[in-house]
């Protein structure tokens, strides 16, 4: 328990020291439309983190969560894969997060990539609390909301998911031994 306490806090410490140039060199070589490019720009610059509809102690509407949102609702299915094939952790959840959203049937394809990423880390705030932690549980916590709510992807993936949780020992509950 101490080791991820240490581990999530020099994660932490090594986030904050990114460069905003890193960012826009990253983002010169991707082939996404300009517009796109501008507000995933402004979607790493802005907190570098992702963030829950309202943050903060009274709840404040985040625009974080909005561009996130938006993005995923403008961006093809082309531009979610290239950002998923990326070294960077955001863009790589935010590609894996707009194939999930909106349907895609390549979501099963980058699942057990994106659940094997142990050594990838993401900010993530909701309400008045950020945590650092792997893309994987991300995935799983925030956006499955797993063990918890079903669907069909989920459903049709189950024990994948459960044996990467068990293989990784991600720090996340497994849906068929709960049950």
């Amino acid at each position: 328990m101490l080791n991820r306490i240490l581990i999530s806090s020099l994660i932490a410490i090594s986030l904050s020291c990114v460069s905003k140039q890193s960012n826009e060199y990253k983002l010169e070589q991707l082939s996404i439309r300009p517009f796109i490019k501008d507000s995933i720009k402004s979607f790493l610059d802005d907190q570098y983190e992702f963030t829950s509809r309202s943050i903060g102690e009274f709840g404040t509407k985040s625009e974080q969560y909005e561009r996130i949102k938006w993005l995923i609702s403008q961006m093809s299915e082309k531009e979610f894969i290239e950002l998923i094939e990326t070294d960077h952790s955001l863009l790589k959840t935010l590609g894996f997060l707009g194939l999930y959203r909106t349907g895609s049937d390549k979501t099963s394809k980058y699942l057990i990539p994106i659940l094997s990423d142990t050594s990838s880390y993401v900010q993530s705030t909701s309400g008045c609390m950020t945590n650092t932690i792997s893309i994987p549980e991300f995935i799983l916590i925030e956006n499955f909301s797993y063990p918890k709510i079903s669907n069909p992807f989920i459903d049709k993936h189950v024990h994948t998911i459960d044996s990467l949780i068990i293989k990784y020992d991600l720090n996340v509950r497994t849906k068929l031994t709960d049950s």
